[in-house]
């Protein structure tokens, strides 16, 4: 009786907020999240040749992409506090500067020791995608959380996707203007 029609009104009440549109204010979140993780599926196709390229050896390599992973798992909490103190927004921008810059430090390096420090920094900043998750969870709540959340890991997995293939059409692009490698 009254048990079965609250579970009901309950689960109408839940359906229903779960397919309410997302805020708006998502959309930065995981477009910042995307713009990031594509330079990251750029960068973990196109090190192997560029490393390769300054006579780095098989561990080098392995070092650089290892110390990424490293780097982000290390300074996740921290990252995510930080933004907790003094703001997701600013934290997302400066993970987002910095990891721009992080990318020019690999891409100007003219040593393996520079582009794993580049790598290393790089990860740093790619602790984004958690402070993101907790900006996400900041302005949804209820069934609408677990959505949020899934746009943002979607947007990581995108630019992961479709970095390597940004990668190849640059390299054809530079090749095609006279503009390779040494």
């Amino acid at each position: 009786g009254a048990a079965a029609r609250s579970r009901s009104a309950f689960m109408a009440a839940r359906s229903s907020a779960a397919t309410e549109p997302l805020p708006p204010t998502l959309l930065p979140i995981t477009f910042s999240v995307f713009a990031q993780m594509i330079g990251e599926g750029i960068a973990i196709s196109s090190l192997p040749l560029h490393m390769t390229l300054l006579g780095a050896s098989p561990l080098e390599v392995g070092l650089a992409t290892s110390c990424f992973s490293v780097a982000q798992m290390v300074c996740c909490p921290a990252l995510v506090s930080l933004s907790s103190r003094f703001g997701r927004a600013l934290v997302l921008r400066v993970c987002l500067g910095g990891a721009t810059l992080s990318s020019l430090l690999i891409a100007a390096s003219g040593s393996t020791a520079g582009i794993v420090t580049g790598r290393f920094c790089a990860g740093v900043f790619a602790a984004s995608v958690p402070v993101a998750q907790a900006a996400a969870t900041d302005i949804v709540s209820g069934p609408q959380t677990a959505r949020a959340l899934s746009r943002v890991s979607a947007a990581n997995q995108a630019g992961v996707v479709v970095g390597p293939a940004a990668s190849a059409l640059l390299i054809g692009l530079f090749a095609s203007c006279g503009v390779g490698a040494p």
